[in-house]
C-alpha cells in the first residue's frame, strides 16, 4: 500500500495531463484517459508504474493497489508470447522503449490474470524523453485483442479443416472461372481424372479431343455439359452420368457429377463453379456385365432342381417360376403364375408367410431397410392333392420407406429331410427316456451308497473306540512289565485307531457337504475368522508363540457355519505347517476384485513346491509326511467343496520354506448353491 502523497496513491498516481510527455502520446491527452476504452500506463525510467487509466485495471484483472508501484519484471506478472513461450520481463515493450528510446508498436503478449483467464492484448510503447534526450518515462498503450484471436483462431481451424477436407475427400473436387478454366483441384481429382497439375488443365473436358460421352455411349455434345448447364441455369446439376475418353486411351471412364455454381455478392452469374464427381467406371461395367449375365442366370434357374421364383407383392402373383415346379408340384409355370400365390400354398402355410411379411416389413421400414433374407418351412400342395414339404429361402426387397417392392424364392423340396427329422425326434424322445430312467436308477444307487457309507462309518467307529480304549487300559494295567519297545507299539496302536477315527469323521462331514441345506445371510468374515483362530489355539502357551492378524474383509453373503468351517481349515493348515517357526506369522487379508470378494490366509511355514498345487485340493492328497505334519488329507478337499456350492473359488501360492498362501474367492452380492466343486 502507498500513502497519499506517493505517485501511486490516486488510479491514475497523478493527473496524466501534469505527468510530462504523456501529451506527446498520439491522439491522447490526461482529459480523456479515464474514459478511453484503451489501456494506459505510465512508467518511470525504473519502471515502475506510477500512473494507469480504469481500462489499463480492467484489462489487467488488477486492482488500485495491485497496479501501483509494480515494475514489467515483477515475477508476478506471468506472461507468455504467442508460441506459447515465457514472455520475460526485460522483454516487455515498455522496459525496450526504455533502454533504447524507440517507440514500439503492436506487439502481442498473453496474460494469466490472478482469476485464471488467459487475456491476449496488444501493447504500443511511447518514450517520454527527459532534458538529456534519454527516456525518463514510458507511456504504454494496450488493447485486448483475446476475442480478436479467439475468431481468427477459429478462421484458421476452420480454413485447416476445409483444406484438409478437400484434400482428403474421396471425391474428386475442382473450381473453375466463369469461363471454365481450372483453377485448383484435389488429388482426388488428379487421381480420378489421371492427370497432375498443368496436364490436367491441357486435358479440360472441352479440350477438342477429349470425347464425351452420354450414358448410351453416345457423343455428348458441348452444350449438355453439365458444366454449361449449371452456369447457364445458374442451379445446381446432381448426379449427372458422363463419360470422358481420351485419345490416347482406349476406354472411357464413367463419372457421376454433381456442379454447384459460386456467386459473389449481389451478382445474379455465377463467378466460379464448383464440380463435385466420382469414378462410377467399376459401378458401370458392373451393371453391364450384370445385364449380360442375366440371360445366363435365367438359364441356370431354368436348369435347376430346386424352384426359382419371383412374386410381385402388391397383384399377389408370381411374376416368373421355374421348370422344375412342375416336377415339385405337378403344375406347370405358366399355371402357378395364373393363379395368386396363395392358391400355390397350403392354408397355414400362406398365412404364416404372409403374416411374416408384414412383420419384416414393418420392422424394415422403421430401420430403413432394403433387404431381407427370411427361411421357411412351408408345405404346397400337389396336382393329386398330396402334400410336399418344401423349405423356401426368400429375399424381400424394399424401397426406402420400408415397403416390398419385389420378391424373390428358391424353393426346395425336402420330404427326405422331413423323414430324416422324424426319425431323429423319435430317436431323441427314446432317449431321454432312457437317460430320464438311467439317472433315476443312478439316483438311488447314490441314495444307498451314502445310507451304506455312513451305516459303514458309524459300524467303524465302535470297535476304532474299542482299540483305542482297551489298548490304553492294558498299557496301563501292565505298566512297568511293558519295556520301551512295548509302550511304542501300543501307543501306535492308539495312534493309528484315532487317525481312522478323524479319518471317518472327515469322510463323512466331506460327503454330508455336498447335500446338507444353505441358509445364506450377511456373514461378518472377520469376526469369523478371529473366532475360528480362537477355537483352533485355545491355550495361551500356543498363542504365545504366533503372530496373528485379520485386515479389513469384506462381508459375504453366505452359510455362516460352512463359511467357518473354511477359515478353521485354512487357519489350522497355517498354524500347523508353520509350527516349526520360532514365531509364526499369520495373515488374513481381503479386498474386492471386480464382482468377487477376495480373502487370503499367508502364512510363514515350510511352504510347498507349485508344481504339486494340482494335488492340495483333492481328497487324501498330502505334500508332506503324515508323521512331520498331522492331519487326514481331507481339510482342503472340505474348503473347495464349501466354497464351490457358494459359487466361488479356491487357489493356493507358495515356495518351498517361503510360506504359502492359500485364497479363495465369493461373489459380491448373494452367493449361490452350484454342485461344481471348481472352476
Amino acid at each position: 500500500m502507498t500513502d497519499e502523497s506517493s505517485p501511486g496513491a490516486d488510479r491514475t498516481g497523478a493527473d496524466p495531463g501534469r505527468i510530462a510527455g504523456v501529451g506527446a502520446l498520439p491522439g491522447y491527452d490526461g482529459s480523456v484517459l479515464d474514459v478511453l476504452p484503451e489501456g494506459i500506463v505510465v512508467q518511470l525510467a525504473s519502471g515502475e508504474i506510477v500512473a494507469w487509466n480504469p481500462a489499463a485495471e480492467r484489462i489487467l484483472g488488477l486492482t488500485r493497489d495491485e497496479l501501483a508501484g509494480r515494475t514489467s519484471v515483477d515475477p508476478r506478472w506471468r506472461a507468455i508470447r504467442e508460441n506459447g513461450a515465457p514472455f520475460q520481463g526485460d522483454s516487455h515493450p515498455a522496459m525496450v522503449t526504455l533502454r533504447t528510446g524507440e517507440a514500439l508498436r503492436d506487439v502481442i503478449m498473453g496474460l494469466h490474470l490472478p482469476d485464471g483467464s488467459l487475456r491476449w492484448i496488444s501493447i504500443s510503447s511511447y518514450p517520454i524523453p527527459g532534458p538529456d534526450g534519454r527516456p525518463r518515462s514510458v507511456v504504454t498503450r494496450f488493447v485486448d485483442v483475446t476475442e480478436r484471436r479467439r475468431e481468427e483462431e477459429e478462421s484458421r481451424v476452420r480454413d485447416e479443416m476445409h483444406r484438409h477436407l478437400f484434400e482428403r475427400m474421396a471425391q474428386g473436387v475442382i473450381f473453375l472461372d466463369s469461363s471454365f478454366n481450372l483453377l485448383e483441384a484435389n488429388p482426388a481429382a488428379e487421381r480420378i481424372l489421371r492427370f497432375r497439375g498443368e496436364e490436367l488443365k491441357a486435358h479440360s473436358s472441352f479440350h477438342p479431343a477429349v470425347k464425351l460421352l452420354r450414358g448410351d455411349g453416345s457423343e455428348m455434345p458441348r452444350e449438355e455439359h453439365p458444366l454449361v448447364l449449371a452456369t447457364h441455369a445458374g442451379k445446381p446439376i446432381d448426379d449427372f452420368v458422363i463419360g470422358v475418353k481420351y485419345p490416347d486411351r482406349d476406354a472411357p471412364f464413367w463419372l457421376s457429377v454433381t456442379q454447384r455454381p459460386i456467386f459473389r455478392p449481389g451478382e445474379s452469374a455465377p463467378s466460379h463453379i464448383c464440380s463435385i464427381f466420382t469414378d462410377i467406371t467399376e459401378k458401370w461395367q458392373a451393371e453391364r456385365a450384370l445385364r449380360e449375365s442375366e440371360a445366363r442366370y435365367r438359364l441356370l434357374a431354368e436348369n435347376m432342381a430346386d424352384v426359382v421364383w419371383t412374386l410381385d407383392p402388391n397383384t399377389g402373383r408370381f411374376t416368373y417360376v421355374s421348370p422344375s415346379v412342375e416336377q415339385l408340384r405337378g403344375y406347370t409355370p405358366e399355371e402357378v403364375m395364373a393363379e395368386p400365390v396363395r392358391v400355390a400354398l397350403a392354408d397355414a402355410s400362406a398365412e404364416n408367410v404372409f403374416q411374416g411379411f408384414e412383420t419384416v416389413s414393418e420392422a424394415l421400414a422403421a430401420t430403413r431397410g432394403r433387404r431381407s433374407v427370411r427361411t421357411d418351412r412351408i408345405d404346397q400342395p400337389r396336382r393329386d392333392g398330396s402334400i410336399v414339404p418344401t423349405e423356401v429361402v426368400t429375399t424381400l426387397l424394399h424401397d426406402d420407406s420400408g415397403r416390398i417392392v419385389e420378391v424373390l424364392g428358391v424353393t426346395r423340396d425336402i420330404t427326405e429331410r422331413v423323414k430324416a427329422e422324424e426319425e431323429m425326434r423319435k430317436l431323441n424322445a427314446s432317449l431321454e427316456k432312457r437317460v430320464m430312467e438311467r439317472t433315476s436308477e443312478l439316483t438311488e444307487a447314490n441314495r444307498e451308497l451314502e445310507a451304506y457309507s455312513y451305516s459303514v462309518a458309524h459300524e467303524l467307529r465302535t470297535p476304532l473306540r474299542a482299540i483305542d480304549g482297551f489298548s490304553a487300559r492294558i498299557a496301563s494295567a501292565l505298566g512297568g512289565q511293558l519295556d520301551e519297545e512295548g509302550r511304542r507299539l501300543f501307543a501306535e496302536v492308539r495312534w493309528n485307531a484315532q487317525r481312522m477315527g478323524q479319518l471317518i469323521d472327515d469322510l463323512l462331514l466331506f460327503s454330508q457337504v455336498r447335500r446338507v441345506g444353505m441358509t445364506f445371510s450377511a456373514v461378518d468374515m472377520a469376526g469369523a475368522a478371529r473366532v475360528s483362530f480362537s477355537a483352533i489355539v485355545p491355550d495361551a502357551a500356543a498363542m504365545s508363540r504366533i503372530s496373528f492378524s485379520v485386515g479389513d474383509l469384506p462381508a459375504s453373503q453366505g452359510d455362516a457355519r460352512l463359511l467357518r468351517r473354511v477359515w478353521e481349515n485354512l487357519l489350522s493348515n497355517a498354524v500347523k505347517f508353520s509350527k516349526d517357526r520360532e514365531l509364526s506369522e499369520i495373515r488374513v487379508e481381503g479386498s474386492i476384485e471386480g464382482s468377487e470378494a477376495i480373502y487370503r490366509v499367508r502364512d510363514n511355514g515350510v511352504g510347498f513346491d507349485m508344481k504339486h498345487v494340482e494335488k492340495l485340493f483333492g481328497v487324501f492328497n498330502r505334500l508332506h509326511g503324515q508323521r512331520d505334519f498331522e492331519g487326514t488329507g481331507v481339510g482342503l478337499a472340505l474348503v473347495r467343496r464349501i466354497v464351490a456350492r457358494h459359487g466361488g473359488r479356491v487357489w493356493a501360492e507358495s515356495e518351498p520354506g517361503r510360506g504359502a498362501t492359500f485364497s479363495f474367492a465369493l461373489p459380491v452380492g448373494k452367493g449361490s448353491d452350484t454342485t461344481a466343486e471348481s472352476r
